[in-house]
């Protein structure tokens, strides 16, 4: 009888105190901030990867900076040194599932070389890349979606190197104005624009790409899509400005649409 108190007893003590668990939503977590006086370049860091090696590369106005846990190594651009990055401009970074990273800059798309420790500028055929590099994803064939300030270039890798060991490809412009675009756990592209356009991209590597037009159906302002994240049933989500929220797209026979305002 004893035994079966206690057991209520406990039951009754988990009932009390799960719902004040599930109210508490803030985590207190050990943080250290990093600075410029920890030697990174500068204050402004607009993207953050952790590569295969375990080191953080940070992307400043003001170089690319890399992590070991300990100390900085910052690489700039110097214009007597064509294997030097293209712009001190960082805007985002990625390295691809086969461990090349990948650089974005005010300038167009870098190569960074590990083993010699120098950057190689990405070009489709003989003409470079210039354009402001905003973001950069990468297909389920490999294939590498950039977003600039010009629209979407698809980079289709061809599986070769030219004589400079950069990886050969060939470029298809997809639409215009800037462009932000991510990926989600299927391989399908998302691609938002400030006018609150949005599209989704089936990617094909023999480049019949499947284009689907998103409009929000709701005033909230313009859609900055830096960012998404997919859900096991079916759902992206979108960030807006931080004084509006974000948005998520419910993939279904017709698209809908849901908003949560920033609290």
């Amino acid at each position: 009888m004893r035994i079966l108190v206690r057991h209520v007893v406990r039951v009754l003590l988990c009932l009390c105190v799960l719902p004040v668990q599930a109210q508490e939503d803030t985590l207190l977590l050990p943080l250290r901030a990093i600075t410029i006086e920890d030697g990174l370049s500068q204050g402004m860091v607009n993207s953050i990867v952790q590569d295969r090696y375990g080191y953080m590369w940070l992307a400043t106005k003001d170089g690319l900076n890399r992590y070991d846990g300990y100390t900085f190594t910052v690489f700039r651009h110097d214009p007597e040194d064509s294997t030097t990055v293209r712009s001190n401009y960082i805007y985002t970074l990625m390295e691809d599932r086969q461990g090349r990273l990948w650089v974005g800059t005010a300038e167009g798309i870098d190569l960074f070389d590990r083993t010699t420790e120098t950057f190689r500028h990405m070009r489709t055929g003989m003409e470079h890349i210039r354009d402001i590099v905003q973001s950069i994803t990468q297909d389920k064939h490999g294939d590498l979606w950039v977003g600039h300030s010009q629209g979407v270039v698809k980079l289709t890798f061809t599986g070769e190197e030219d004589a400079e060991g950069l990886p050969i490809c060939t470029s298809t412009n997809h639409l215009d104005r800037t462009c932000f675009t991510s990926t989600d756990r299927s391989g399908t592209i998302w691609v938002g624009q400030l006018d609150r356009s949005g599209f989704r991209i089936n990617p094909d590597h023999a480049g019949k790409d499947h284009i689907d037009t998103l409009h929000l159906d709701h005033p909230e302002g313009p859609c900055a899509l830096d960012g998404t994240c997919s859900t096991s049933r079916g759902s992206a989500w979108w960030r807006t400005p931080s004084t509006i929220g974000c948005t998520a797209c419910t993939c279904t026979a017709s698209w809908s649409w849901m908003h949560i305002p920033r609290r």
